[in-house]
């Protein structure tokens, strides 16, 4: 099955380069905001969704979805469950369709590989894995775990295969909340929560080395931002990251910074939130660089609370605002054609979203039966 998905990835990107080559163009792919189609997108039979959920009885499943062209998904194409104890703490794709879940308990923790359809576990990791709470994949097939046990707070590297970390990619006192792969640096960037960093990592796949190349704080650091508070999540589509800061006080804000190849990183702007919405729980990009954000009114349960999601586009225009129907968007994701919205609220929806242009909604996600809380998604192919 391996074999069978690397020859479609290579034969879709052969008659892509076919047509370059010609002067062709695909004409069925949509247009973006940003002007021209994604760099790299698959078959839409080869575009999928991952959802992990909480049950009624505190245990955890994660179901995936195939994408049918421009239709939002049918019926999940498998459920993985696990046993009570057992929390999902983050999942994500590699560029093969493989699909990783971490996994803790307390006790504890690992990661799983299951390949496309796979229902079994291919591959389980559990040397070095310590609370992981981030996962993401490169474009070599390496994975890379953030660990935030209070003895091991570092970040490990794993090659294809192998279930042994090649080494501590990361490692400090600081809450490592979110990693990201670099579209055009070839980087691996790290946020340090506790600290108020953001770290990249040079990663040579050929010696199998990492090398500390940048960082950006307030003070002491390669490019000074005074401005970054509790970085919380990444988003990255061709060389652009954005970075969603919550502090202590005051409402969240996203940062966008510039991460080109050949040239140092630099600040780019500030997205604040809009209107009355002031906390900011997700953020997520498409392949065409707009930027996504699930935005709240108040920061708790018992407050009257509004709710939205908020699409901009690369020079920071405002592209449109859904805000009937969502209740406590928590995670988002995003493919060529569609916005997913996932609610963490007992019952909660998987709210499907249109990319280009404000709707209402065009649907929701049919659930798996005992899937009570959306809590994360995930979406192949990951934008490098």
């Amino acid at each position: 099955m391996r074999q069978a998905r690397a020859l479609q990835v290579f034969l879709a990107f052969a008659i892509t380069a076919f047509l370059v080559a010609c002067g062709q163009s695909n004409s069925s792919l949509p247009v973006g905001s940003s002007g021209g189609p994604p760099k790299s997108t698959p078959p839409p039979e080869d575009r999928s969704i991952a959802l992990a959920c909480k049950t009624d009885n505190a245990s955890y499943l994660v179901a995936d979805y195939k994408e049918q062209g421009k239709k939002p998904p049918g019926e999940p194409e498998r459920v993985l469950s696990y046993p009570v104890g057992y929390e999902t703490t983050a999942i994500a794709y590699d560029t093969t369709g493989d699909l990783y879940v971490a996994l803790n308990n307390g006790s504890e923790s690992r990661v799983d590989e299951y390949f496309p359809g796979d229902r079994n576990v291919d591959r389980t990791i559990r040397d070095g894995i310590y609370h992981p709470d981030a996962l993401v994949t490169d474009p070599h097939g390496n994975l890379y775990v953030a660990n935030s046990d209070f003895g091991h707070r570092n970040v490990t590297w794993y090659k294809p295969g192998s279930t042994s970390p090649l080494s501590a990619t990361d490692t400090g006192t600081g809450f490592l909340s979110a990693l990201a792969w670099g579209d055009e640096d070839n980087k691996l960037w790290v946020a340090d929560y506790s600290n108020n960093v953001l770290r990249a990592y040079r990663i040579d796949d050929e010696k199998n080395t990492s090398t500390k190349v940048w960082t950006i704080c307030a003070l002491g650091c390669d490019l000074r931002d005074s401005d970054i508070h509790g970085p919380s999540a990444f988003s990255e589509v061709r060389g652009n990251l954005y970075v969603l800061n919550v502090p202590l006080l005051g409402h969240d804000y996203v940062r966008e910074y510039g991460i080109h190849k050949d040239r140092d990183p630099y600040y780019a702007r500030e997205i604040d939130p809009k209107g009355d919405y002031h906390f900011v729980k997700a953020i997520t990009t498409d392949p065409y660089e707009n930027v996504y954000l699930a935005e709240w009114t108040a920061n708790c349960e018992v407050c009257q609370n509004y709710y939205a999601i908020f699409a901009y586009d690369l020079g920071g225009g405002y592209l449109w605002g859904q805000e009937d129907g969502l209740t406590k968007p928590i995670s988002i994701v995003a493919s060529a054609d569609h916005v997913y919205v996932a609610e963490d609220r007992h019952g909660g929806d998987i709210v499907v979203l249109a990319r280009s242009r404000q709707l209402p909604h065009e649907g929701v996600l049919a659930k798996p039966k005992d899937c009570a809380r959306p809590l994360k998604l995930a979406v192949y192919p990951p934008f490098y």
